[in-house]
Parts: structure tokens; sequence; C-alpha cells
């Protein structure tokens, strides 16, 4: 039920917003990655979307 719930809200996120990536976020694709990592945040912005 959790995951359902998630995808909704994904869904709904990505149905209602266009996102832009904050240049500060840029490189973070690129970072090293081991069996463990941790990745900083990755900054996003939210746009309304304009049907």
């Amino acid at each position: 039920m959790a995951t359902t719930e998630m995808r909704l809200v994904i869904a709904h996120i990505l149905w209602n917003f266009d996102m832009e990536l904050e240049p500060d976020s840029l490189g973070w694709i690129n970072q090293a990655v081991y069996a463990l990592w941790e990745k900083g945040p990755l900054n996003v912005k939210l746009h309304v979307r304009k049907a």
C-alpha cells in the first residue's frame, strides 16, 4: 500500500509541476559510488505547470 501511495504522489508531482535542476546540483550524477554512498542534496525547483 505504501508503495502505491508513493507512486501516486510522485505521479501527481510529475503531472502538475515542471522541474528545473538548481545550478549547485549539476555535478550530482558524477559523484563517486561504492557499495554504500552518501550523495549530497539534489536541489530542484518546481514550477506550476500551465495547461
